[in-house]
């Protein structure tokens, strides 16, 4: 959902046939005490707010 228009548009390929797909869950994983770094909790709130969670 979050790529289908640059799939679509050939600006990112799918490395594999398979694809999983979600109902509404979306994970973000980083290292243990990651999240105190500006740069990964950044990353991390703007991931957020494009998928529409607070």
């Amino acid at each position: 959902m979050l790529v289908a228009a640059d799939l679509a548009a050939g600006r990112l390929v799918r490395p594999f046939k398979q694809a999983l797909t979600s109902a509404s869950q979306y994970f973000v994983a980083h290292p243990p005490g990651a999240i105190h770094q500006r740069k990964v909790k950044a990353f991390r709130d703007w991931l957020l707010a494009e998928i529409g969670h607070s």
